[in-house]
Formats: structure tokens, C-alpha cells, sequence
């Protein structure tokens, strides 16, 4: 299957296919039933979910459905697109929103259906609407229910509160990246800008994010370059130099190994609106994130 450059995606239920489309997602997974009772199919396993409810799946999970549904959404995004937001990201993984195989359901009582349709989805479907402003919509919306659903439970908040050693080393290191002019893809430097080991570094990074501080500095690097990608017309040799490669032949390679295409071929697709980017039509195969 080919890749998409994205780290998101959302599916309109009304083009569901019964029987054909199947969900085997790395995604993490946020069904809206909206005003449809949803009937979720696990193996061997049949879960309703009522109307005006958000429905967590973890990544890994194969769900399909029994039928189309005219008003719900599934959405889907892996954790990169949560890389500056530490605080939400640690209780993505580690809280209890995600954890059961099956979903948990969650009553939407809150931010109606006219609401979300008024502020998240019409506006991006107007003519002319980027794909920035399009993904920044769906991380606004996300990040306003996964933070209103914390809010509201303590077992949650009491999580949030536990700020370890690792944590904050965690914060520290995402704080100097966040205003590095140019990144450096040697996490021994950032190490010792915390004054600690970089075994100490990736023992932080592991805890909060599950891989290496090197892993995290790719994938910021990723989304430091789409960023800048898709945001001017700056030249590639100028987006290569502030994401770490003084070659611009280093980090064309290292994008495409990353992403599966070129950061010519990703700007060219966000300024030509391909399909594969378009931010209403994605098909349940495309909520399947690609492995690097």
C-alpha cells in the first residue's frame, strides 16, 4: 500500500463499505457515534455505542462495522502528532483511555454534533482550505476532547499529576528542541545540555514516549520539515540545514526513507491537493499508519 505523508486521518461512516472495509489500525482511534447508536465488531465481539458518545480504540486493534452510519466519524493519529504537547501525549499512552483492546466509551456531554459541525468540520470542507489549516482543525478538536474528558476524571488527573524523574528530563529535553534554530540529530548533545547521560536520556524518552531519544529526534525532525514544507516556499536546502543535514541529497534520503516519498513529491502534493491528502475522503486503509 502506498504511504501518505500524514500522521492523522478521518473517515466519514457514510462511506463505509459492509463487509469489504476493515480497520487494522497502528492508529489510535476515536470513533464519534454523533447521532447514530454505532455497532462495533471486534472478533467475536459486538460493542453499541449510543449516540453523542467518543469511543477510544488503541492502535492494533482490527474493528470493523455492520453497516454505514450517516453521521459518525472514526478518527485516527499516531503519537507524533502530539510531539509538543508532553502532557497529553504521556496520558495518551498512559492513561486509561486507550488501554482496552475492546474501546471504552465515553458520553459526549459537552460539544454537541451542531457544535462540532459549526467549528471543526465545515470550515475545513470550504474550497481552498490547506491541508495545514485542515490537520491544525482536527489537532484543535482532539486536543480539546481528550483534554475536557481528562479533566472530568480523577483517576485520570491523579496520573497527570505524577510528574517522575523521567518526566521532567522529558519536558526538558522536548522544551530545547522546541527553540533549536537547527536541530541536531546527535542525542549525545542534548544530553549534555541536561547534564546527564544520554543512557539517562533515552531511559527518559523510553518511559514517556516507549522508544529512544534518537527515535524522537527523527520523528520531530519529520514534523519539523513538513512543517516547513507545507507552511512556505522556503528552499529544500534551507529546510535541510534547519532539521540537522548540511546536505540537501542527506536529507531528501532521509525524508523518503521516513515518510516513503521526497519532500519535493510532499510539497507537490499538498499544493496540487492529491487525493491521498484529502482530508474528508480517506478510505479505512488509509487509516493504517505505515511502518518506517
Amino acid at each position: 500500500m502506498k504511504q501518505t505523508p500524514k500522521n492523522w486521518a478521518l473517515f466519514h461512516l457514510r462511506n463505509y463499505s459492509p463487509g469489504k472495509d476493515n480497520f487494522d489500525a497502528e492508529y489510535y482511534i476515536i470513533l464519534y457515534s454523533a447521532k447514530d447508536t454505532v455497532t462495533v465488531l471486534f472478533d467475536g465481539v459486538q460493542t453499541q455505542v449510543d449516540p453523542e458518545n467518543f469511543f477510544f480504540i488503541p492502535p492494533g486493534t482490527v474493528f470493523w462495522f455492520d453497516k454505514k452510519y450517516e453521521t459518525a466519524f472514526v478518527f485516527g493519529f499516531d503519537q507524533n502528532l502530539f510531539l509538543n504537547r508532553l502532557e497529553l501525549l504521556y496520558q495518551i499512552k498512559n492513561g486509561n483511555l486507550f488501554k482496552s483492546p475492546l474501546g471504552l466509551a465515553v458520553k459526549n456531554d459537552f460539544f454537541p454534533y451542531e457544535l462540532i459541525l459549526e467549528h471543526y468540520y465545515l470550515p475545513v470542507r470550504r474550497p481552498g482550505a490547506s491541508q495545514l489549516i485542515r490537520k491544525n482543525s482536527l489537532l484543535n478538536f482532539l486536543e480539546f476532547i481528550l483534554i475536557r474528558i481528562l479533566l472530568s476524571s480523577d483517576s485520570e488527573m491523579r496520573i497527570h499529576s505524577q510528574r517522575s524523574y523521567e518526566h521532567e528530563i522529558a519536558d526538558r529535553f522536548a522544551f530545547i528542541l522546541a527553540h533549536e534554530e537547527a536541530i541536531s540529530m546527535n542525542a549525545t548533545y542534548y544530553a549534555e545540555q541536561l547534564n546527564i547521560t544520554k543512557r539517562s536520556l533515552d531511559n527518559a524518552i523510553k518511559d514517556v514516549f516507549g522508544y529512544t531519544a534518537k527515535k524522537y529526534l527523527i520523528n520531530f525532525a519529520i514534523e519539523r520539515a513538513k512543517y516547513l514544507l507545507a507552511t512556505g516556499d522556503q528552499p529544500i536546502k534551507q529546510i535541510s540545514d534547519q532539521v540537522g543535514y548540511s546536505q540537501e541529497s542527506n536529507f531528501v534520503n532521509f525524508f523518503k526513507k521516513n515518510t516513503g516519498i521526497t519532500p519535493g513529491q510532499f510539497r507537490s502534493a499538498l499544493k496540487q491537493g492529491a487525493s491521498a491528502l484529502n482530508f474528508m475522503k480517506e478510505t479505512p486503509d488509509q487509516l493504517q499508519k505505515q511502518s518506517s
